[in-house]
This record gives C-alpha cells, sequence and structure tokens, in this order.
C-alpha cells in the first residue's frame, strides 16, 4: 500500500488538490518516473493541509518534513547538506538564489569540494531550518566522506 491509499485518498482527489495529473500520480506509484523534491513536497504540504485545515503553519512544515524524512530514509546524524535540501523540498537552484550565491557554488559545498565559509552558516541554517552547529556537521559529513577509488 502506498502512502496515498493509506491516508484513504484518490488519485483524481489527490490530482484536484494539488494540481499534478492523474498520469503523472499513477506513474510516480507504478516506479515509472519520480518526482522532483520540490514537487513531492509541494503535492505532501497541499494533502497535510487539506488533512488539516486548522493546523498552524508550522505544524504543516513539520508534517511535510517528517514525510519527507521517510521518502530519504537517511538517519539524521548522517545527513549531508544535500539530504537536508532534499528532505526541505528544495532543488539546488532554489537553495543557491536563497543564498544568493551559483548552483555550483552550491553543488561544490555539498559535495565538500569548497570550503564551508562562517559568512555563509547562518543563512544555510534559516534557509534549511538548522542549527549553525547541524550545517557545519552536514558539511563535515560530505568533506569527510571516503574517497571513492
Amino acid at each position: 500500500m502506498n502512502a496515498r491509499e493509506e491516508i484513504g485518498v484518490s488519485r483524481s482527489a489527490l490530482a484536484r488538490v494539488t494540481g499534478v495529473g492523474v498520469s503523472t500520480i499513477s506513474g510516480w506509484e507504478r516506479g515509472e518516473n519520480e518526482p522532483t523534491v520540490d514537487r513531492l513536497w509541494m503535492v505532501w504540504e497541499r494533502v497535510a493541509r487539506e488533512l488539516a485545515p486548522n493546523a498552524e503553519e508550522v505544524q504543516i512544515r513539520e508534517e511535510t518534513d517528517r514525510f519527507m524524512a521517510l521518502v530519504i530514509p537517511i538517519p539524521a546524524q548522517e545527513r549531508d547538506l544535500a539530504d537536508w535540501r532534499g528532505i526541505r523540498g528544495m532543488l539546488q537552484p532554489t537553495l543557491a538564489g536563497d543564498l544568493e550565491i551559483s548552483t555550483m557554488s552550491l553543488s561544490n559545498l555539498e559535495r565538500g569540494v569548497s570550503p564551508l565559509q562562517d559568512s555563509l552558516v547562518p543563512r544555510l541554517a534559516e534557509s534549511l531550518r538548522l542549527t549553525e552547529a547541524e550545517v557545519r556537521a552536514a558539511y563535515s559529513r560530505a568533506r569527510d566522506r571516503p574517497l571513492l577509488i
């Protein structure tokens, strides 16, 4: 049983609420294609709003983050910056724009290729909704991962 079926929502109802086509949703469920993280986050956020119309914004965000952590099943203590970006439903260009850096610069940070500038840490923490210590730890995991030979 998939997540849509578990919450008792039909494909057509999900399509109507999210603006995503029924055939697209069907393709996701059959594994023929995959949604981008930003699309998946948007779909789940809208579902969460429909299921709990009186919920506070922070509750919707937390529920959506919880769902995304199930989709990207990497324990928090093992996540790097790219993992956190995915859980927050952001594509590289979106986060790079928030940080006012190039997508290539963000890619290099996420891979641990470029040094993490102290001035960027608070902005990353705010955008990814992490503490500065969590940002530094996530960056270190990417930087310190074993070399592939």
